[in-house]
């Protein structure tokens, strides 16, 4: 009997693609039900090609990912699907440690976690139950759970159950719990129950300890509970945590705006400039704007002040940036310039407009000898694509720095002036609002460094992006 002859890889993935979406025919046409885009199409296209000529369909590429791991990167489900019956491997791991799978779950996309689990991908290879829990996405925790996930599953910076549980996820912090995680087991040196108390989430707390979770001095710190911090509070392993830049009960009722506790707490002989992951109890109450832990975490005089107020201005705080202005952080300060290089950079006009009247300098600079137009500009582009309506935000800061005397052309560390910073960003460079930034600069006299040098000789030329 005779057998078909051999047609090679390229038929097969034809044959694979016909199955899945109708036939090859829909490839390079517009994207519609049931058939890829013009761009997933022109990626069936070049895999094809190189299965064609007898490439492994499991051969690491850039960063050790395989096709299959680029196809999920991409979101292209018809190029997964063919991929799958074309046998690319499921647990391969890329630079990064990421599956497949795994990476399907950081990016939050439920239909290629469907797909790749009922094909077989093991959960319990990279972490994707940890990027789940982490974006509190519960139909996915549900998924991956019925695979057979571990509910203690960690990666090198924590759980998914402490993720889960500083990100509040109360819904997902049950199923985890439903499925048997530890509620003691530490996610980065921290219980759970104290992640989710150092993020003020008491319902999630509150579910915790109903689950058999500890309540530490730290968890009834950010209760409240000054009765139980009473009694069980101890000196020594508040100096441990001191010592070894852990956060400790000063700082968890620091951030949640419990006074008392934080005044018995300072009482006995905590450290009023002890530092958790860079952060004092100051920076964390100023980030979170509770007023009255401010005055009297001031009256017991902490070192850097100035820090705090750079963190009031990320957390959106006018009213803690203008106590701690009043309290004497000096409005010519580096500390402050940098408070206004980040409400800039974060497209805060309120914030930028208290820090510019009380006497901020509008062409501080920061570190970088960035200025708060650089930040303004560079944020403003990447907003595009980020925020509905965040370019027309980093637009008005942009309007009011120069309005208040913003250097246009001014100079970063690589002597990039902020017109440069839009053309670094040149991937989103066909956007209409893009060019709203462009006009803007441009009205105001803004040259990049190129034409600038150019001009020295050239004064009457203008280039023009």
């Amino acid at each position: 009997m005779q057998t078909a002859p051999t047609r090679g890889r390229r038929a097969f993935v034809a044959s694979a693609l016909c199955a899945c979406v109708g036939c090859l025919g829909c490839l390079g046409q517009p994207s519609g039900p049931g058939r890829p885009g013009k761009q997933e199409a022109a990626f069936i296209s070049r895999v094809a090609t190189f299965l064609d000529q007898g490439g492994d369909i499991g051969a690491a590429g850039e960063g050790d990912r395989t096709l299959l791991h680029e196809a999920v990167a991409k979101g292209y489900l018809h190029a997964v699907k063919l991929l799958l019956r074309s046998g690319a491997p499921l647990g391969a791991t890329d630079r990064w440690g990421f599956t497949p799978l795994s990476r399907a779950a950081s990016l939050g996309n439920g239909e290629l976690v469907r797909l790749l689990l009922a094909a077989g991908a093991d959960p319990n290879i990279g972490t994707p139950l940890v990027s789940a829990a982490s974006g509190g996405d519960a139909s996915m925790v549900r998924q991956l759970l019925a695979h057979k996930a571990s509910p203690d599953l960690a990666d090198e910076t924590g759980s998914a159950l402490g993720y889960a549980s500083e990100g509040g996820h109360t819904e997902v912090v049950r199923l985890l719990l439903q499925a048997g995680a530890d509620p003691n087991k530490p996610s980065d040196g921290e219980l759970p129950a104290e992640l989710a108390a150092s993020e003020g989430h008491f319902g999630t707390v509150r579910m915790l300890l109903s689950k058999g979770a500890k309540r530490t001095v730290n968890v009834a710190a950010s209760l409240g509970e000054l009765a139980f911090v009473r009694r069980h509070f101890d000196i020594q392993q508040i100096r441990a945590a001191e010592k070894a830049g852990q956060p400790t009960a000063l700082h968890y009722a620091a951030t949640n705006g419990q006074e008392a506790v934080a005044r018995y707490v300072l009482g006995q002989g905590a450290d009023i400039d002890a530092s958790a992951w860079n952060f004092t109890a100051l920076d964390m109450a100023a980030e979170r704007g509770h007023l009255g832990m401010i005055e009297l975490l001031l009256s017991h005089k902490p070192e850097n002040v100035g820090q705090a107020l750079i963190w009031a201005a990320y957390g959106y705080q006018p009213k803690a940036i203008e106590l701690l202005l009043d309290r004497g952080v000096p409005v010519d300060s580096k500390a402050a310039g940098n408070a206004l290089c980040t409400a800039a950079e974060k497209g805060y006009l309120p914030i930028v407009k208290v820090l510019v009247k009380r006497g901020v300098n509008v062409n501080s600079r920061d570190e970088f000898e960035f200025s708060p137009l650089h930040w303004c500009v560079i944020q403003g582009v990447g907003a595009i694509l980020t925020k509905p309506n965040g370019p027309q935000e980093y637009l008005e800061v942009a309007k009011y720095l120069l309005g208040k005397g913003a250097a246009v052309n001014a100079g970063d560390v690589s002597e990039k002036t902020p017109l440069d910073g839009i053309r670094d960003v040149v991937a989103v460079a066909g956007d209409a609002r893009h060019k709203e930034m462009i006009r803007l600069l441009r009205k105001h006299g803004a040259r990049t460094s190129a034409e600038l040098v150019g001009a020295e000789s050239r004064p009457r030329q203008e280039a023009r992006p």
